[in-house]
């Protein structure tokens, strides 16, 4: 009687697994017979009606896939502008600070404190971390490593460090920019600086 038992009990546990294995054996004999119907169907048909007939197939087959194609292509398109509508202003507004210590003294303006730095960066940083591309923010990073390291005195690798920030951004923002080669960028803006390339 407990053999019994067993037994039933086994069976009732594995019911689920006993009906996928029918299931998937009905499944692979329902693809078999369908397989071998359609291939003598096609061997019955004259050989005009199976070219036309899989000629429409592939057609039909190809345009589908086209339009699956386009729309992937135009809803990526999509996400990509709506991203750049967010970052360009984040990338426009970090330019505008970063031009905005350099120019103040050349152009009769007072330079921002350390304090209204920190201030910006402290608003700035979390739009940053978030619209900013990974190249971005590499670069800015090593950037801010070696204006921190040279704060006294910065040199010109502060500077090409900085090139490298606005050449990112320029790639994030789709500019190709072949034919900008080190320096091209920073000449904009500074007069001499083929001295140090």
């Amino acid at each position: 009687m407990p053999e019994i038992r067993k037994s039933s009990s086994f069976i009732a546990k594995n019911i689920p697994v006993f009906l996928g294995i029918a299931i998937l054996a009905a499944l692979i004999w329902g693809l078999y017979f369908l397989a071998t119907n359609v291939s003598k169907w096609f061997s019955t048909l004259e050989n005009v009606v199976a070219i036309s007939i899989v000629t429409a197939s592939v057609a039909a087959i190809a345009s589908t896939a086209g339009i699956i194609i386009s729309k992937n292509y135009e809803h990526k398109r999509e996400i990509r502008k709506e991203h750049n509508n967010k970052k360009i202003p984040v990338y426009e507004e970090l330019i505008s600070f970063m031009s905005k210590v350099q120019f103040a003294e050349k152009i009769g303006e007072k330079a921002p404190t350390k304090q209204e730095t920190i201030k910006f960066f402290a608003k700035f940083i979390p739009k940053f971390i978030i619209w900013a591309s990974e190249d971005v923010i590499k670069s800015y990073t090593q950037f801010r490593g070696i204006a921190n390291k040279n704060e006294q005195n910065p040199g010109v690798d502060t500077l090409f460090k900085y090139e490298e920030i606005l050449q990112s951004i320029r790639k994030d923002l789709g500019h190709k920019d072949n034919k900008i080669k080190r320096g091209d960028i920073l000449a904009l803006f500074i007069n001499d600086i083929d001295k140090h390339l």
